[in-house]
């Protein structure tokens, strides 16, 4: 109750002035995020099926928000967050994919060579 009540009050700031919002998200989002790491389990958590992403959006997602805002300097902040949250994370796919999950693989045979 007290994550919904977050929500909610989060969305009601947002919708009354910028300022406002700017403050109790600042606020707001560590319950947020500690709300969404521990409360939630079960098909939220099918995402871990595709692929470990976490690595990939920890790189990405500051460089590609300041490179969103070069681009788009008038954007809004919301278009600034939907633009650089998808190009993150197709970044953070592209990586798991194509570097991170065949390393990972190989990680036994690795292990074997330094030993010897």
């Amino acid at each position: 109750s007290i994550f919904v009540s977050l929500v909610v009050i989060s969305a009601a700031a947002l919708s009354v002035d910028q300022t406002i919002f700017s403050w109790v998200y600042c606020a707001v989002l560590p319950y947020l995020v500690l709300g969404f790491a521990y409360l939630f389990s079960g098909e939220l958590r099918l995402y871990n099926k595709l692929g470990d992403y976490s690595y990939g959006v920890y790189i990405y997602a500051f460089p590609l928000q300041q490179t969103v805002i070069y681009l788009f300097p008038d954007s809004s902040v919301h278009h600034v967050f939907i633009l650089a949250s998808l190009l993150t994370l197709l970044c953070a796919m592209c990586t798991w994919h194509v570097v991170e999950k065949p390393v990972m693989a190989r990680r036994a045979q690795f292990l074997a060579f330094l030993r010897r």
